[in-house]
C-alpha cells in the first residue's frame, strides 16, 4: 500500500512539472539591441551562463506556463538551443521575423535579460 501511493505521488508530481513546461519547437530571434542572457533556471535571478547577441536565431524547446512581467514587458520564461549556447530566456525580448533584417529593435533598459 505504501508503495503504491509513494508511485502515485511520483506520478502526480512528474504530471505537474510536465504542465509547467510545454514541450514545443519553434525559431525566434532577439530583438535587443544589447542581447539576450541566456540563464540556467527560468528566473530573473538565474546564473547567467551566456548571451544570444541581437538578432541571433533561437530555437524555443519549452515555455514555462507563468507570465512574467520584467521592465515593464509581458512574456514567458523559454528554454532556448541556440548556436553554442542552451538555456533560459525572458520571451518578451524575442520576435518572430529577424530584427536585423526588419528593423523594430527593443532598447532594453536594464541589462539583466
Amino acid at each position: 500500500m505504501k508503495k503504491t501511493f509513494a508511485v502515485s505521488v511520483f506520478a502526480f508530481a512528474v504530471l505537474l512539472q510536465m504542465q509547467a513546461q510545454e514541450c514545443i519547437s519553434y525559431t525566434m530571434y532577439v530583438n535587443s539591441k544589447t542581447g539576450l542572457q541566456v540563464r540556467s533556471t527560468p528566473d530573473i535571478n538565474g546564473e547567467r551562463i551566456g548571451a544570444v547577441a541581437f538578432s541571433g536565431e533561437v530555437t524555443v524547446t519549452k515555455e514555462d506556463s507563468n507570465i512574467v512581467e520584467i521592465d515593464g514587458i509581458e512574456g514567458k520564461w523559454v528554454y532556448i538551443v541556440a548556436a553554442n549556447i542552451e538555456g533560459w530566456v525572458f520571451s518578451g525580448y524575442l520576435v518572430i521575423d529577424n530584427p536585423a533584417i526588419y528593423g523594430g529593435a527593443v532598447d532594453s533598459t536594464v541589462d539583466d535579460f
